[in-house]
């Protein structure tokens, strides 16, 4: 498996403005996939901060769609972080993926997993 991270529009925008998006991510074990809606420039401070990246060694930049399970109960439709930071004294450097589409068993899925 490849790994990295691919991110398409599948739907043009609506009314509204919105794209539908899907993005792919994968590590050499392990991968997912999540489709979302959002605007044309949604990944756009994201990828302005990962151009200065790292600034020092505890430096991390975090993308956060969405809410995580709060008390048990999701308010939202699905969850997403892309947390990048550094995990050695060189500045290696990781992405930490969490997915979780908050569907009802047994379409749940949550995955939790690092590309480097």
């Amino acid at each position: 498996m490849r790994q990295g991270i691919k991110i398409k529009v599948i739907r043009e925008p609506d009314d509204d403005g919105t794209f539908k998006f899907e993005i792919n991510l994968a590590n050499e074990e392990t991968s997912t996939s999540l489709q979302f809606w959002g605007y044309g420039d949604n990944f756009k401070e994201f990828g302005d901060r990962l151009t200065d990246f790292p600034k020092t060694i505890k430096d991390n930049v975090t993308y956060e769609l969405g809410e995580d399970k709060n008390n048990g109960q999701p308010k939202w439709a699905y969850y997403m972080l892309l947390n990048v930071f550094c995990f050695d004294s060189a500045g290696q450097s990781v992405i930490k993926v969490i997915v979780d589409n908050h569907a009802d068993i047994p379409g749940y899925q949550r995955s939790e997993f690092y590309i480097n």
